[in-house]
């Protein structure tokens, strides 16, 4: 696989300072690159509210009463090991999850 292309850019040196006090051991452009893939993941996830239906309040709601739902019977149908066993699977090691998936953007939060 060809290694993608590359743009240099600023950024500012007190913002890239806090990024790296938060994830220590990443380089510059991985906390960037990790910042950015956020950054848009929170933008799609902002566009599909606004084609929702429910209000926020009615969304909290029905997840909550959904969360209700699932604790007062639990079902081994939708355990972990009930759904890898219809689909065939096996767990992923931590090494395995990171071939097929790479770096999943996390959430920083200012403490």
């Amino acid at each position: 696989m060809a290694d993608p292309q590359t743009t240099a850019v600023e950024i500012d040196t007190e913002l890239l300072e806090r990024l790296r006090e938060r994830r220590p051991g990443v380089s510059d452009r991985e906390l960037v690159e990790s910042m950015a893939r956020i950054a848009l993941g929170r933008e799609a996830l902002r566009r599909v509210q606004d084609c929702s239906a429910l209000s926020e309040e009615e969304a909290v709601a029905l997840g909550v009463e959904a969360v209700h739902e699932a604790r007062q019977s639990p079902s081994k149908e939708t355990s972990a090991e009930a759904i890898l066993e219809r689909a065939g699977g096996k767990r992923m090691s931590p090494e395995e999850f990171d071939k097929h998936f790479g770096d999943l953007p996390t959430e920083v939060r200012d403490r």
